[in-house]
């Protein structure tokens, strides 16, 4: 494996595969090999064997919370550099933040949840039902209406109106 390749390697913790999947998408697109975590036990295993240049955080988790992680990876020496996710509102991002910054980690910056953009009924967007169908918001049999332009289909941006996504991460 050569220098470049090490350099573009993203490690995802969160416990809902269909934000992970979307996030995954994304970063493969720019060139990143891609792990996806859904335990922080899993994620430690393989933060050892991945060794990933960049991690992106779920700060709510089952079992132990992002900022646990955060101390975690620390203690470890990690050098990734950190981008912490959350659908907690931006206090709580920056709260973690600066104790990532205060124990040493390289924390690039945040990414607040939901992040559909521009659409007005978030059964349109795949990521957003299935949040809202695990969440138990929708009934399981609930089928999204899956639109041509979906930001989680490759198109940056929806096509329907400017008003922004209304679920909420839990």
């Amino acid at each position: 494996m050569t220098e470049h390749d090490k350099s573009r390697r993203l490690l995802i913790l969160d416990d809902e595969p269909a934000v992970a999947q979307t996030v995954a998408f994304a970063a493969k697109r720019h060139g990143f090999a891609v792990r996806m975590s859904e335990s922080p036990e899993a994620f430690f295993d393989d933060v050892a064997g991945f060794e990933p240049s960049h991690i992106i955080i779920d700060l709510l988790m089952p079992g132990m919370d992002g900022v646990e992680v955060l101390r975690n990876l620390a203690a470890g020496g990690c050098g990734a550099s950190i981008i912490m996710m959350s659908g907690m509102g931006s206090k709580v991002l920056e709260s973690a933040q600066r104790v990532g910054i205060e124990r040493g980690l390289r924390i690039i910056g945040t990414l607040p949840k939901p992040f559909c953009r521009n659409h007005s009924n978030p059964r349109n967007c795949v990521p957003c039902w299935m949040r809202m169908r695990n969440t138990g918001r929708i009934p399981n049999r609930s089928r999204p209406q899956i639109m041509k332009n979906c930001w989680a289909t490759s198109s940056p941006r929806c096509a329907t109106t400017s008003s922004s996504c209304t679920t909420s991460r839990r």
